[in-house]
């Protein structure tokens, strides 16, 4: 589980994700899906899928998050522009080593991996579950 932030995370959340598919059989990364399943702020269940689930593009090397690059999910989990801004607006980057998932934090806010923080530019495994 991973969850983004300031470093006291008024209206944490966490993300869901699912592992990239296999590219034409070619074992290279195509789209993943980000789901938030938690908010201090509001209950993402009583959200639409679409407004609680983000596509990620692959950019050749690793999929990104932030405000800027998935604009509508942020504004539907994150309605007051204070709490927004506790989401850099490219906030973490996704890397498929073609086994494990890694983040990489490249804001000044943390993100909670499992509860353990990753603190800018650190980087640690997403494990399935």
């Amino acid at each position: 589980m991973v969850a983004a932030g300031g470093s006291t995370m008024p209206h944490g959340g966490a993300a869901v994700l699912s592992m990239p598919p296999a590219a034409g059989g070619l074992g290279l990364p195509s789209d993943v899906t980000i789901e938030c399943i938690y908010s201090a702020s509001l209950d993402t269940s009583m959200l639409p899928v679409g407004k609680r689930h983000a596509v990620l593009h692959f950019d050749g090397t690793s999929w990104s998050v932030g405000r800027a690059l998935q604009p509508e999910l942020f504004a539907a989990l994150l309605v007051e522009d204070a709490s927004r801004v506790l989401v850099s607006r490219t906030h973490c980057a996704l890397t498929w080593d073609g086994a494990a998932m890694r983040i990489r934090n490249m804001s000044p806010n943390v993100i909670l991996v499992d509860g353990e923080p990753v603190q800018q530019q650190g980087q640690a495994s997403i494990v399935p579950g």
